[in-house]
């Protein structure tokens, strides 16, 4: 079923999330590759999965090191990207990967 979730892909990426690395797969939107690192937590999040509730805001930095303010479910992920600050259901959902403090958090 887990195969199920994600756009097809042909390797994993590496992100940041506060200053961590994790592996997540290409051609998916941040949100599907945060369930695909906390399946359970993501997935019984209050997520609309299409841009009304807002509750996914995020703050990143692309590899050219312009900074941006998003939310994951309509952001695609890329390579090197850097996610610095959560919103705080999603600090919620990611708890059990999370070690920053929670200033980080909108």
């Amino acid at each position: 079923m887990q195969d199920e979730l994600f756009q097809p892909y042909s390797r994993l990426i590496e992100i940041q999330i506060q200053d961590q690395s994790h592996q997540v797969p290409d051609n998916n939107i941040l949100l599907r590759c945060f369930q695909y690192i906390c399946l359970e937590d993501v997935s019984c999040g209050r997520f609309c999965w299409n841009q009304e509730c807002k509750t996914c805001m995020i703050a990143y930095e692309v590899k050219s090191g312009e900074k941006k303010n998003a939310l994951s479910c309509q952001t695609m992920v890329s390579d090197g990207m850097k996610i610095t600050k959560i919103s705080k259901e999603l600090r919620w959902a990611l708890r059990s990967i999370l070690t920053e403090p929670a200033e980080k958090v909108f």
